[in-house]
């Protein structure tokens, strides 16, 4: 499962593009926190299977509260920056 982060996307986006399409009705999240907390939701689901890549654009990202990582993340999951 891939999943991208970017200063210019949504976190009501479903995260699976690396920039917003066409129509800017869907792209990438707009924080890391949006992406984590879709891979809890997919595990949850049960719908995750195997690793997870979490691929952050460039850009500023300011946080209004710490990033927590909990026990149910401990899943494969590598955050990277985004290579073009």
């Amino acid at each position: 499962m891939e999943l991208f982060v970017s200063v210019q996307g949504n976190d009501h986006w479903s995260g699976k593009l690396p920039q917003s399409n066409c129509g800017g009705t869907d792209g990438p999240f707009a924080t890391i926190q949006r992406a984590r907390d879709e891979i809890r939701k997919c595990r949850e689901e049960g719908s995750l299977h195997g690793a997870v890549e979490v691929k952050i654009r460039g850009g500023v990202y300011c946080l209004e509260a710490p990033l927590v990582f909990e026990p149910e993340d401990s899943w494969p999951v590598t955050y990277m920056p985004y290579e073009q």
